[in-house]
This record gives C-alpha cells, structure tokens and sequence, in this order.
C-alpha cells in the first residue's frame, strides 16, 4: 500500500514519508513521491485512513485537498476517497466551504479528471528549483499537464517540459481561471499557492467532456479482528465490525472464515448479526443472526435486503457467547459477499461512482457498465449541438446536459431506440462559455 498524506506534502510540514528528506521541510517534490511503493500500479493510496484520524489532530480539508489531487492525477493503483471527506452527511466534511464551493465539488471535480484527463502512462516529470512544483505529463488519450505547488503562500512559476503538440493552448480544469500556450516544447505557468489545499492544476485541451454511468458491483470484503488491528479481537461484548452500503432486494453473505477455539466449551461460540443502520450509525435493526460453535468455521449467514426503499447501510456484528476469558486475542476473520449500490442522485454526483462503502470508503475507480459510443460535433459549440450515438442493443434513452456546478441545463427522453445509429440536435443558444457534461 502507498500511503500519501498532504500533510506531508505541503512545504514547511513534517514529512514523516520520507525522513531522509528533512524533519521540517519535506524538501523538493522528489520523485519518490511516486516511487514510493515496490508495486505502484498494484498500489492502494489513501489521504484520510478513518482509524488513523484523532479527534484532536484530524486531517481537515484545507490540509486534505492537495493530497487528493495527487493521488487521483497520477493515478497509480486504486485510489481511495474517504466518505468521510467527500459525503455531505451531517459528520463528514463534504460540506466545508473552500473557495466558493464545498469539499464535495473540489473531490468530484479531481475524480472527473481522474476518469477523463489523468490516464496513461506518466512523462515529463518536473520540479522546480526550489522544489515547491511537483509537475507531470499524463499520457491518455487527453494528454493532460499536471502541476502541484506546495508553497502555501506564493504562486510558484514553472516552466515545465511537455510532448504535447506546439501550440495547443491548455485550460485548467479544476475552476482556476488560468491557460497557458505549449511553446518550444514547455508550458510556463503561475501554479496557485497551496491556500486552502488548492495549489494545483490539471490543465489540457479545451472542451473536454464525459460522463459516465456508474453500475452495481459484486464486492467480496474480508475483515480480521485482532489484537494487533485496529478492529478488536472478539469478547463477550457486542462489537460492530463493519458497515456496508447494499442495493435493493439483494443478498448479503456473512462467512465467518476462521476463529480462534482455543479451550472452548460446548456452550461457546460466536454470535453473527446483520442489522439495518442509519446513516449516523445510532440506530440498528437486527435483520438476520445465527451463531457459530467450534467447528462451523467457513459457514455463512446470508440475508436478502428489502425490495424497496433504496440502498443503505447494512452492519455486521459480533459477539462470544461464553468465552473461557477476556483477556485472550479471541481473533477472527469475517467475510461479507454483497452487491454494492451505485447511489447516483440526479445531480453532478451521476458523474461520481459510489460503489463502495465500507468502513466509510468508497474506490473511485470502476469500469463502465455501458458499451454504447457517443460523439458530439461541433465542439466547441455556439447555437446548436448534435450528439450522436451508436447502441449495441435497443434501450431507453435519455439526454441530459448539466453545468459544473451540477445545474440541469437540457433534459429530454427520447424513448425507446433500436440498436445502431441514432442522433438528437439540441439548441444551446444563449449559454454561458464553459465546461458542460452531456449524459
């Protein structure tokens, strides 16, 4: 696993990732940054670890977003977006403002980029002199130049290497109102200071769009209860192992993989229970339960979630029934196989997969459920659009254009079409200049 955290990104913060560099200065955006994992592309980064996190020292915001923006741009391996920071719940951090917008948008607008700019392999890496720029090039099918400044007070210069075509004017795309012209094979750039964690760019080509449907997902999650693990060994008291976000009307299976039966009684065992969970966590509805005696290891409690009502929490709990005492590692390993939700509401966060909802985590990374092809011509556009698309099978569809800020600009249900080409014209006179998504 590679772990990145901004606090360690951020000039004149302790850099505990790589002591070598200095105990108050991390020094230079080295290229460690992205070598420090054996295996990167096998790789998990994290920002915001929910076990690691104290309540005297969390890692807010301000301090959160630049970590962000690296690990989603430079994409190595699966990276992981905390719920806790993206989520507008009451006791997460989605909603804190930064710089007109809340927390929320600065994530989805980095995973955007993550799924459409920040693909392919990686060149062009760059610092600046004073090592307060970390840049790259991704190499996808939108070449895409990448800057990170950890300066948080001073926009930094750089002067950047890049292949990408002479000429071509890049545009940010992460609500920074700054271009710059590929010129003798470099882009210069003023990066903004790191106010607020929002000293970065993602700049390529304009008039870039995409969307994408996120899908329901089969997830298989293992979790081990251990003395020596932030989830605790079991005891004679009821623990809560783990949350999961579920889909309608589809099946949960619990196996309890493995247990430590050291000295067990006949009367022992292990009680499993499946609860219903609100969204804060303070209410819990048994739903299914069963218990496991010394030699049921790799049994499985299943249960069907409700046919309606929307997807939600599920939490899985245990409990020891007659343990010889409570101060052995009573360890376990739990398994939970179940169909994850993809929880799109009608807004900019249909752009946004949810698939994974574990322990308050989801991965942003999924694979598109849909084969169908679109183009959009002409692009950039003035008066009129024709999006054009080819279905692999007869379906439903419908067209909807939203801005950046997840407004609703064009909606319209075409029907049922037959496979092959189809086409619809839409009328955009009078729009503002800008960035749309059209789904």
């Amino acid at each position: 696993m590679g772990t990145f955290q901004t606090k360690h990104l951020s000039w004149g913060a302790t850099n505990e990732v790589n002591p070598a560099a200095g105990s108050v200065n991390p020094g230079a955006f080295g290229i460690y940054r992205s070598s420090m994992v054996t295996a990167p592309n096998q790789s998990v980064t994290v920002i915001n670890e929910i076990n690691t996190e104290s309540g005297s020292n969390p890692l807010l915001p301000t301090r959160a977003l630049l970590g962000y923006a690296y690990i989603l741009t430079i994409g190595y391996g699966t990276p992981i977006v905390s719920y806790k920071d993206w989520s507008t719940d009451a006791d997460c951090y989605g909603s804190t403002i930064i710089d007109d917008h809340n927390f929320n948008y600065h994530i989805s607008k980095l995973i955007w980029c993550h799924k459409f700019l920040c693909t392919g392999d990686m060149s062009n890496e760059y610092n600046t002199p004073n090592g307060h720029i970390y840049s790259f090039q991704k190499n996808g099918p939108n070449p895409t130049m990448v800057f990170m400044n950890s300066d948080k007070v001073n926009p930094v210069e750089a002067n950047a290497p890049t292949t990408i075509p002479e000429g071509t004017v890049l545009v940010d795309y992460t609500d920074h109102d700054i271009t710059a012209t590929v010129t003798n094979g470099k882009i210069v750039v003023n990066v903004p200071a790191n106010k607020n964690g929002r000293g970065y760019l993602v700049m390529a080509a304009a008039g870039i769009i995409g969307s994408f449907t996120p899908g329901t997902s089969t997830v298989t999650q293992e979790w081990e209860g251990n003395k020596d693990l932030s989830i605790p060994p079991a005891s004679n008291t009821q623990q809560e192992v783990c949350r999961i976000w579920v889909d309608n009307n589809q099946s949960i299976t619990s196996a309890l993989l493995d247990y430590d039966t050291s000295n067990w009684a006949e009367a022992t065992n292990l009680h499993i229970e499946i609860n219903k969970t609100s969204l804060d966590n303070k209410t819990h509805t048994k739903v299914a339960s069963r218990t496991f005696n010394n030699n049921q290891k790799g049994q499985t409690l299943t249960y069907t979630t409700a046919a309606t009502g929307g997807p939600g929490y599920y939490s899985v709990w245990i409990k020891g029934n007659n343990l010889p005492d409570s101060v052995s590692n009573w360890w376990f390993r739990l398994q939970n196989t179940y169909k994850a939700s993809q929880t799109a509401p009608e807004s900019f966060n249909d752009t946004i997969p949810t698939l994974v909802k574990a322990r308050k985590v989801f991965i942003p990374d999924t694979i598109e459920t849909n084969t169908e092809k679109l183009s959009i011509y002409p692009n950039p556009a003035h008066n009129t659009i024709t999006a054009e698309y080819i279905l692999s099978a007869a379906t439903d569809v419908r067209i909807r254009i939203i801005d950046m800020t997840g407004k609703t600009m064009f909606s319209s249900t075409e029907g049922k079409r037959v496979a092959g080409k189809g086409k619809a014209t839409i009328n955009i006179t009078g729009w503002v200049s800008g960035v749309y998504f059209l789904q």
